[in-house]
């Protein structure tokens, strides 16, 4: 026997009862090659859930444009049944600022605020997008009045006096508000869990003055007036947002509740990460929402 066939027997005799043992050893390092992937059925999964999130939102969309509307129609009727009273007229508690006119300060006292026209809004947009699980909400109110007692006191200059008390009317047109409600889903219903700060404006404004001390006897204080009225405005917008708030908020919490979810609803909700509470700019009025979180009253 020649001595390759000799060192070849003698390889064969360990390496074939070695081999086994090494393959075992990094059996768990071996990756199988990955099965083929089925794209038409995976492209058909996104398709069919596209289409029933697009249904989804559909449904709050219309759902919630026409129970808006018809909170319109309670906030003059009122609805006693669920402890929602009568929101047009609203009337406002009593306020006093000092509102400065360049250097100079006055002393302004509001009382007997009554605010009209609140419930004539033009929904613009009612639009749910369930990929960031919010609703987009924006109106506009042709006219809002307010009728107001004032008592004021001030001067220009250190020169003109000016002081005065009375009934004032003011007559706001276009008024716009927009914000962004953001859901979740608690105890199975679909409920309001917080909101962006809304953005609030005007387009003009009117001021009529009758007092002891008005237009025709101070002209001054006619000229002031005009320049109270946005003053006006940005204050009370807050008092007026704040009285709204928790009957729109039950309200609507009410007709959320009503929606059925289907599966991938809570899917869509696991996916989305909590926003952070958005400031729009300009903001005219630094008002914050208890409407914000919930169920923590922060505010």
């Amino acid at each position: 026997m020649r001595f390759g066939e000799t060192i070849y027997g003698v390889m064969r005799h360990f390496v074939q009862p070695v081999l086994p043992s090494v393959l075992a050893l990094f059996a768990p390092f071996i990756v199988a090659a990955p099965e083929p992937r089925d794209d038409a059925h995976f492209q058909d999964n996104a398709s069919n859930h596209a289409a029933e999130r697009t249904a989804l939102e559909a449904r709050v969309s219309v759902l919630l444009r026409d129970k808006l509307q018809a909170f319109g129609c309670i906030m003059r009727t009122s609805d006693l049944e669920n402890d929602i009273p009568v929101l047009d007229p609203l009337k406002v508690k009593p306020k006093n600022i000092t509102p400065a006119f360049g250097p100079d300060v006055f002393d302004v006292r509001f009382s007997n605020m009554k605010f009209e026209g609140l419930s004539d809004f033009i929904l613009n947009q009612v639009s749910s997008d369930f990929r960031d699980f919010r609703i987009k909400i924006s109106v506009l109110i042709p006219r809002v009045t307010t009728n107001l007692n004032y008592n004021v006191t001030g001067s220009l200059y250190d020169l003109f006096r000016v002081a005065g008390a009375g009934e004032a009317r003011i007559e706001y047109t276009d008024v716009f508000m927009r914000t962004v409600l953001y859901l979740d889903i608690i105890d199975n219903k679909l409920q309001l869990a917080f909101a962006d700060q809304p953005y609030v404006d005007f387009s003009s404004a009117q001021v009529k003055v009758n007092g002891s001390n008005g237009p025709s006897s101070n002209r001054h204080f006619n000229d002031l007036s005009h320049q109270v009225a946005p003053i006006v405005f940005w204050v009370f917008a807050e008092d007026v947002a704040s009285a709204l708030e928790p009957h729109l908020e039950f309200y609507l919490n009410a007709q959320l509740a009503r929606i059925s979810l289907p599966p991938l609803a809570y899917a869509l909700r696991d996916r989305v990460q909590p926003p952070k509470v958005r400031m729009p700019r300009p903001m005219p009025y630094n008002y914050v929402s208890s409407m914000y979180f919930y169920p923590l009253r922060l505010y």
